[in-house]
């Protein structure tokens, strides 16, 4: 999967935003007749971003993927100060893909998918934890080729899904649903992908659902999606 650009329609303080990454390009609607130019900020490589709220507070995350020298380079959390996005935080990445905001009771945590550094994709995931100023390291997730995080609830029960897409030698590889169990999250379940891209979770009536987005396998694109219950 190739990000080229996010677009993500948010209520902020009256106005809504559209948020296109590659480089990152902020416009509003104001009114609702058109958008226009807001901000510009600079990226490497930015391949998501993630709008949240903590308190009355607003932020931006942006993952950056590649520089065109290195893959280890940070990603950066924007704070909304009334008229603009300013710099708030850098948080260190490798090839991050995506960013995954939750909510755990009243613990907030920040999930980075991790798909490679300069020599592997086998590399650790991390999940960040809002300590009431910024976000700090909290758990590490062994992940091959990390490409989004998915994380839902089921009744009490809370979950975070990973779609591996590759672990060096094949597009073959298990993807991971984890499970929190009241201090970090564990191995739930394995399930078998084929370049995992993307989870998407849903509820329908009483009926829970994850769908999985298969992009290869080592031979062809042309392959089944799956629907989990």
């Amino acid at each position: 999967m190739h990000k080229t650009f996010l677009t993500r329609f948010t209520p902020l303080l009256s106005t809504v935003w559209i948020i296109f990454l590659g480089q990152l390009q902020v416009g509003c609607v104001q009114g609702g007749n058109s958008f226009e130019d807001f901000q510009s900020v600079p990226t490497s490589g930015a391949f998501d971003g993630e709008f949240f709220t903590i308190g009355s507070y607003h932020y931006l995350a942006v993952a950056n993927r590649y520089n065109d020298s290195t893959r280890h380079i940070d990603s950066k959390i924007l704070k909304w100060n009334g008229t603009s996005f300013v710099d708030f935080q850098s948080l260190p990445t490798h090839g991050a893909l995506d960013l995954e905001f939750f909510t755990i009771g009243m613990d907030h945590y920040l999930a980075v998918a991790n798909y490679r550094n300069d020599s592997t994709r086998n590399i650790d995931s991390k999940i960040m934890k809002w300590n009431g100023t910024n976000f700090v390291a909290f758990q590490s997730l062994s992940t091959h080729g990390a490409l989004d995080w998915e994380f839902f609830t089921i009744g009490t029960n809370h979950y975070l899904a990973v779609a591996n897409h590759h672990n060096d030698s094949t597009y073959n590889v298990d993807s991971k649903i984890y499970q929190w169990k009241g201090t970090k999250f564990v191995d739930f379940q394995s399930l078998p992908t084929h370049g995992a891209a993307d989870w998407a979770f849903a509820q329908i009536g009483p009926n829970h659902y994850l769908a999985v987005a298969n992009y290869r396998n080592d031979s062809t694109r042309n392959i089944n999606s799956k629907l989990y219950q």
